[in-house]
């Protein structure tokens, strides 16, 4: 069974938006084998779209598997960090003990943390300095704030899967 089986990519998408209008983090639903099921909504700051475009999107993506892996075998969300030091959330998708896949969001920072300019320059082969400059882009948030997203986005996956479950039931 696949995500877009029980709920039109859509509505996913939709509740993707819904995460970055209301919170400003890059937000995306995943398949069971970390892939995109939809095209990006909006990008929480300028550097997050730069590490995607190119080879140092790979810095997203081993954040991701690695995120994945923890929610899959806790079975709970996880905030953290990712690779590039960005804060990030994924909130684990299982129907009747079946994973299907994850939700969540990144590209802010907690307020007073602190992300290595230094790494970033290297990874996408620009100058320090202006990727000092871009991340002067990267919103700011409070860890209430980080858990208040997360729980939104949490509330509103198992809202989207009873009504599906209740269709089905029908």
């Amino acid at each position: 069974m696949e995500l877009t089986d029980l709920i039109p990519v859509e509505s996913w998408r939709q509740l993707a938006e819904d995460v970055y209008k209301n919170f400003g983090f890059n937000s995306c639903i995943y398949n069971k084998d970390n892939l995109l099921i939809h095209s990006p909504v909006g990008w929480a700051n300028e550097v997050c779209p730069l590490i995607k475009a190119g080879d140092s999107r790979v810095i997203c993506a081993t954040s991701q598997q690695n995120f994945s892996k923890k929610v899959f075998q806790s079975r709970t969300p996880v905030i953290d960090e990712c690779e590039a030091g960005f804060s990030k959330f994924l909130v684990p998708i299982f129907i009747n003990g079946e994973f299907l896949g994850s939700a969540g969001g990144c590209g802010c920072l907690i307020m007073d943390s602190k992300i290595d300019s230094f790494y970033i320059s290297k990874a996408l082969g620009k100058d320090e300095p202006e990727i000092r400059s871009l991340l002067n882009t990267v919103p700011r948030i409070s860890q209430d704030k980080l858990a208040e997203a997360l729980t939104y986005l949490q509330k509103h996956i198992d809202k989207l899967l009873n009504t599906a479950n209740r269709k089905s039931a029908t």
